[in-house]
């Protein structure tokens, strides 16, 4: 198994922004605030 250097993880990251795309007008930065749904809302276990 080869070992993973950062030169390798930068190329990897590299790609996966260019795949989903990235805002040229602004830098990336957390989502303070997000509108997600319950996880109990989302998740159903058998239990429905």
């Amino acid at each position: 198994m080869r070992r993973i250097d950062q030169d390798d993880l930068g190329q990897a990251m590299y790609a996966m922004l260019l795949g989903v795309g990235y805002p040229a007008d602004r830098p990336l930065r957390p989502v303070t605030q997000p509108d997600r749904r319950p996880f109990d809302e989302v998740v159903h276990r058998g239990s429905r």
